[in-house]
């Protein structure tokens, strides 16, 4: 999900359905613009949604497609991002390609950016060097319009990755220009990989990028977690992780030393032994980077059982901020929350009012704040820039949308997904439920959107 300047809402995802025109066989990616008062803007598309399927793209999209993020640009045009087993740009590599795709503010592919209207790193741009199993996970704007995108990759992208049995994945970040072609100003082909050059063996094992920020320089930040050592000795399981790029795409060793941070058995040790998720890193305005997230040990404090979620504060120099809740670290587990928290907890998504306050939201299948309401809730948590909650909003700084809240609406499955802050502060966020949040069920996943203000009161 992202906003444009107006307020308007535009949503990514994929069907196996006829959302927009025929499906081209599986699941296709669309595209769905909503008015800032939500309905369906007829003006984009003809319809308010642009489905990439059998008559825009054609035998292309005749395999699986998935959406993972899309940005919305000055001028209105709508990037999404995402991976494809078919040919939505070129020829498939082999396995799944990584592809982007540019539509314009009427809802139309835009033929300047790579030709098509979808750039495609395939079997033309990449060649065996894209054979294997490709994810773009995250996009960000550069400060002049280039197209930052990241995710993971058990090919050779930009180097040789690190495990040559190709049972590995490794980090990958590239630049795209804004007519969508390889930035050679970026590592020299538009590419960096964390592989065996980069890393070494410390990169052999699985290394998932989930999410990325980028600062006023356009220095970036990728967090991920990692089966291995990036940064330090792994604890167990997954450990959370921190790289810092400089522009020009070379680790920056003035954070942390090398340019990487691990979460691992230096850091916080045994609290670290099982395993962790992370799911967005955000910038406050002072570049520290913020981390959200779950874990299954005791980041922060005991774990209350499951899955807790998490956040985390680095300074802008790389190390835990201890003037984030003490040690940096906010697990909401055995302490914070008791047994409330005893399910599985997952935080997905951070935002940052006017006055630096937190909003974190994600799932729960505890009953956080009250009773929950089908098999998994939404939530949405504030919280201060020291990390305390904001007991004036909801109810002692959580709003649970579960049994008292929603009723039997909240029966299903219900998953927050993205959160954004409009012009006016307000938190408007998304995801994807099994019940009947604001209209009866159609069948499968429906989408959601949502909006409050800053104080939590519901628009």
């Amino acid at each position: 999900m992202d906003l444009d300047a107006s307020g308007n809402i535009y949503l990514a995802g994929e069907t196996s359905g006829f959302f927009g025109e025929e499906s081209g066989g599986f699941d296709d990616v669309f595209v769905v613009k909503l008015t800032p008062g939500g309905v369906l803007d007829p003006s984009f598309s003809g319809d308010g949604i642009l489905q990439l399927g059998k008559t825009t793209i054609g035998s292309g999209a005749s395999d699986n497609d998935s959406v993972s993020a899309i940005l919305i640009d000055s001028s209105g045009n709508i990037f999404i991002g995402g991976e494809t087993r078919g040919a939505l740009g070129e020829t498939n590599a082999g396995e799944s390609d990584v592809f982007v795709a540019k539509v314009t503010s009427a809802g139309v592919l835009d033929s300047s950016f790579g030709g098509s209207g979808v750039v495609q790193l395939g079997n033309s741009t990449l060649g065996v060097r894209a054979s294997k199993t490709d994810r773009l996970t995250t996009m960000k704007f550069s400060s002049t319009g280039d197209l930052m995108i990241g995710g993971y990759t058990g090919g050779d992208f930009g180097e040789t990755n690190a495990n040559s049995s190709g049972s590995s994945s490794d980090v990958f970040v590239a630049k795209l220009t804004t007519n969508g072609f390889l930035d050679a100003s970026f590592s020299g082909d538009g590419i960096v990989q964390l592989g065996d050059t980069t890393i070494g063996t410390n990169a052999n094992s699985i290394d998932y990028l989930n999410s990325m920020a980028i600062d006023a320089s356009d220095n970036l930040y990728l967090g991920g977690q990692t089966y291995g050592s990036l940064g330090e000795a792994n604890a167990g399981g997954a450990d959370i992780f921190v790289i810092k790029l400089t522009s020009s795409g070379a680790l920056d060793t003035s954070f942390s030393g090398d340019g990487i941070i691990q979460l691992g058995n230096v850091t916080i040790g045994a609290g670290a032994s099982a395993s962790e998720g992370l799911s967005e890193i955000s910038l406050d305005s002072s570049n520290r980077p913020l981390l959200v997230g779950n874990t299954y040990g005791s980041l922060g404090e005991t774990n209350a059982g499951g899955a807790d979620i998490f956040i985390s504060r680095l300074t802008s120099s790389g190390a835990l901020d201890t003037s984030f809740s003490g040690d940096g670290i906010v697990q909401f587990g055995n302490v914070t929350l008791g047994s409330a928290a005893n399910g599985n907890d997952f935080g997905v998504a951070i935002q940052f009012d006017a006055s630096e306050n937190i909003f974190l939201g994600g799932t729960t299948a505890s009953s956080l704040g009250e009773p929950i309401g089908g098999g998994k809730d939404i939530f949405i948590m504030k919280l201060t820039s020291s990390g305390d909650l904001v007991n004036s909003f909801g109810t002692n700084g959580l709003i649970h949308f579960g049994t008292t809240s929603m009723g039997s609406k909240a029966d299903g499955d219900d998953y927050l997904m993205e959160m954004r802050t409009d012009s006016s502060g307000n938190l408007v966020f998304s995801g994807f439920t099994t019940g009947s949040f604001a209209e009866a069920h159609a069948g499968g996943f429906d989408i959601f959107v949502g909006i409050m203000s800053a104080t939590g009161s519901f628009d």
